[in-house]
């Protein structure tokens, strides 16, 4: 009965710290699901000649602040913000121009070049977009807007762990990305 009880005890002791840590990730993640993102365009209908206007807008949907890098706000094919077109068929549509946006490394010792965003806020840009430039033909199509930082947790550790910035509730690429619902519109000659 001794050895049955050790037993289960080392298990315990064994199995315990991984929950524990298991737990506490899962507190570092629960932002993932505070942020919203919507865009929304100036109309519903283009020709090939003229510009779209499109609005990017990131929410607090959750209780607590989160700290958004400036840079993040700009447009790039994986983070930032990032903007991929699909034909009414779901074929993906090759665009003339690449939204490519290189940010610099944050500066130490400067947390106001984050954005904090308060529950119940939001914060976003309005960016101008000729369609000729991302759609080459009329037609129906989606544009799809997606959200992730081009920051991680180990880079803010690595080194701005004595800084005030590592102590703000980050949002990062170790969060998901996160989708905009598909914006409908059509193209006309």
């Amino acid at each position: 009965m001794r050895q049955l009880l050790s037993i289960v005890a080392v298990v315990f002791v064994a199995i315990f710290p991984i929950r524990a840590q298991s737990t506490g990730r899962d507190k570092q993640e629960k932002p993932a699901s505070s942020l919203k993102l919507e865009g929304r365009t100036d109309r519903r209908a283009y020709k090939m000649s003229e510009k779209i206007l499109l609005e990017t807008q990131l929410s607090n949907v959750g209780t607590s602040d989160v700290y958004i890098w400036n840079w993040d706000f700009c447009w790039n094919p994986a983070r930032g913000f990032s903007m991929y077109i699909k034909a009414k068929d779901g074929r993906p549509v090759q665009s003339q121009v690449l939204l490519d946006c290189l940010p610099p490394p944050p500066k130490p010792d400067t947390p106001y070049q984050f954005i904090k965003i308060a529950p119940r806020e939001f914060h976003g840009t309005i960016d101008t977009f000729k369609v000729k430039d991302f759609i080459n033909k009329p037609g129906e199509y989606y544009i799809e807007v997606t959200f992730n930082s081009f920051l991680s947790r180990d880079f803010i550790q690595k080194y701005f762990a004595n800084d005030p910035i590592a102590k703000l509730p980050l949002w990062t690429m170790d969060n998901p990305t996160v989708n905009a619902p598909p914006i409908h519109i059509v193209v006309t000659p």
